[in-house]
Parts: C-alpha cells; sequence; structure tokens
C-alpha cells in the first residue's frame, strides 16, 4: 500500500535524486523511497566522548582529610557572609 502527498524538497536534494534514478534507470519515487529506508535504518554515529584529564602535580592539602577543609571553608563563607548581612 502507497499513500501520495505533497513534499517541497530543496532544489539541491531534488537534483541528487533525479541524478540517482536516472544513473540508476529507476524512477524518482523508488530513489525516494530507497533514501528514506536507508536513512530510517541508519543510526547515527555518535564521536566517542574522552576526557581530558591532566596531571596537576602533588596536591597541596592533605586529602585524607578534605572533608574537614570543606567543612572550615564552609563555617568560614557563611561567617563572612552573616558579619556583611546576607
Amino acid at each position: 500500500m502507497s499513500a501520495r502527498f505533497t513534499v517541497r524538497l530543496d532544489e539541491d536534494l531534488m537534483r541528487l535524486l533525479r541524478e540517482r534514478a536516472e544513473r540508476n534507470n529507476t524512477s524518482l519515487t523508488q530513489v525516494i523511497n530507497d533514501v528514506i529506508r536507508v536513512g530510517l535504518r541508519t543510526k547515527p554515529k555518535r564521536k566517542r566522548f574522552v576526557q581530558k584529564t591532566y596531571d596537576m602535580g602533588k596536591p597541596l592539602v592533605d586529602l585524607t582529610h578534605l572533608n574537614t577543609l570543606l567543612d572550615e571553608w564552609d563555617t568560614e563563607e557563611f561567617i563572612r557572609k552573616m558579619s556583611q548581612g546576607q
């Protein structure tokens, strides 16, 4: 079963479709159907994401007590904001 409808195609696409139909000695309708089928079956290729990393050298703080350091910074920031009335 087929359906008939109107689709507006860009001129460059229409030219390419007509060229393919002529080259393959087939109808424009068949070329359009084939191209759409291939396009719908093909999964888009995604470029694999690779996270860039850099050696930052030896840490300047003891990371074994990082939670304590973060708590101290949060406390200091809280006190600073309260003293400024924020």
